[in-house]
């Protein structure tokens, strides 16, 4: 059996796996999208150019129409009244616009492409580089670790979902692609740079600033001085996008997103109650509950621990500990259970993982 596990022809067959992946990812990306709502958005925010909003708003719906397949229009355009009347109604889409110009970095990203493709081809584009990036990282990573084990990359790329994000139409990839890279930096000593780009994941989504606080904390005893620049840097860009999308506000966007999908944005909403928000954190968290990928997630936890418990990891064992600490605090701020919204801390699970195996276990006294 010894023989089979550190057959030293593992790393061929993970070699040649990894470029199967990155077939089925291509293939993917570019025979079909993840056309869900957000293609709108962003679509609306990246051609925003000081148009009006009768105008704003028929472009958008003409360029969806042009790339969207007949059947997903169908669904974006008449699933449901609320989506009736985005279509029929310029103020009422114009009115989410806050949503998505938060998330300035990805928008100004699709707008630096623009000489050389439309929003909807650029948004494709961007997620299928970043998770072939994302799947390099992780291949990287498991090449240096012994025998079978080096194909411990490719679980995690299924569990996680990577082929969705390859074809999703939204900041996730991006983000996702940055911590990876941010965390493999971490984890090999890099320490500015691996901060620099948890700093330009909040640009690219705000909601990193959960993790990025988590991160702060856990490396202010080490390294006072980067996780204060940490923290103090991550609030602000997460402060000056928040403000120069005039977003409307926690409350308001949970209440959007988890109470009442009401057609315009801008209208009055309730004010905080708390019954409301624990009721829904309640029920959010039943169907948490039901998501495969949560026990993925759990069991990977319970993995790195029993693998950084072999050997002296100290960088890896406090970005498990963020990261264990940022998924709950992200879930009570945000209760989504959407896999995505996670993604950054499962595949930082996944590298801590990874790298645990690269490493010898240390001698223990019998």
């Amino acid at each position: 059996m010894a023989g089979v596990t550190y057959w030293s022809g593992w790393r061929i067959v993970s070699a040649l796996a990894f470029a199967a992946v990155c077939g089925i990812l291509v293939f993917s990306a570019t025979t079909r999208g993840a056309w869900d709502w957000d293609v709108i958005g962003y679509t609306m925010a990246v051609l925003k150019d000081g148009m009006s909003d009768a105008a704003l708003h028929a472009k958008t719906w003409a360029l969806v129409k042009q790339q969207v397949p007949p059947e997903a229009l169908a669904d974006l355009i008449s699933r449901d009244s609320y989506r009736e009347t985005m279509h029929a109604t310029p103020a009422a889409l114009i009115s989410q616009l806050p949503l998505y110009e938060s998330k300035l970095g990805y928008v100004l990203l699709l707008k630096a492409l623009a000489p050389v493709a439309d929003p909807i081809g650029a948004m494709r584009a961007v997620s299928l580089v970043c998770t072939l990036g994302t799947l390099l990282i992780l291949f990287r990573e498991s090449w240096a670790i012994r025998g079978v084990a080096a194909l411990a990359w490719l679980p995690f790329a299924g569990l996680f979902g990577l082929s969705g994000l390859a074809t999703m139409l939204s900041p996730d990839p991006v983000a996702i692609f940055l911590y990876v890279v941010a965390f493999a930096a971490l984890l090999s000593g890099r320490l500015k740079m691996a901060l620099g780009l948890a700093v330009l994941a909040v640009f690219i989504r705000p909601e990193g600033v959960v993790l990025n606080v988590m991160l702060s904390a856990v490396l202010a005893r080490r390294s006072p001085a980067p996780a204060a620049v940490l923290l103090l840097a991550s609030a602000a860009v997460c402060f000056a996008n928040l403000v120069s999308s005039s977003h409307v506000g926690w409350w308001a966007q949970f209440h959007f997103n988890f109470v009442e999908t009401k057609p315009d944005l801008a209208a009055p909403r309730p004010g905080f109650d708390v019954r409301t928000y624990l009721f829904v954190l309640t029920e959010r968290l039943r169907e948490l509950l039901h998501q495969p990928w949560f026990y993925a997630a759990v069991g990977a936890v319970i993995l790195a621990l029993a693998l950084l418990g072999r050997g002296d990891e100290p960088l890896a064992a406090l970005l498990l500990l963020a990261i264990v600490v940022a998924a709950p605090a992200r879930f009570i701020i945000y209760p989504s259970v959407e896999m995505r919204h996670y993604g950054a801390l499962l595949f930082g699970l996944a590298l801590i993982v990874l790298h645990a195996l690269r490493s010898p276990p240390k001698d223990r006294p019998l």
